[in-house]
């Protein structure tokens, strides 16, 4: 099934954004800062293979692998 992550400026958008995907049948949950940062360490892990996962991530580091994230995915699909 296709996801999708949409990160939010403000500390009220994402309760708005899940009760809209509620009303339009869609499963969706929130994701907190913290489990953001532990979802790009493990998968910056899963690249390089020797990151520590307990430690927190930059934002640059988090950055660096959306990137290369879209990079993956953009040339797998095309």
């Amino acid at each position: 099934m296709p996801s999708i992550l949409i990160q939010v400026p403000s500390k009220s958008d994402p309760k708005l954004l899940l009760e809209l995907a509620g009303k339009l049948e869609f499963k969706s949950f929130a994701l907190s800062e913290r489990e953001t940062r532990i979802l790009a360490r493990q998968k910056l892990a899963a690249i390089t293979e020797d990151v520590d996962v307990a430690e927190a991530p930059s934002m640059e580091e988090i950055n660096e692998i959306v990137e290369q994230v879209r990079t993956c995915r953009y040339t797998l699909d095309n």
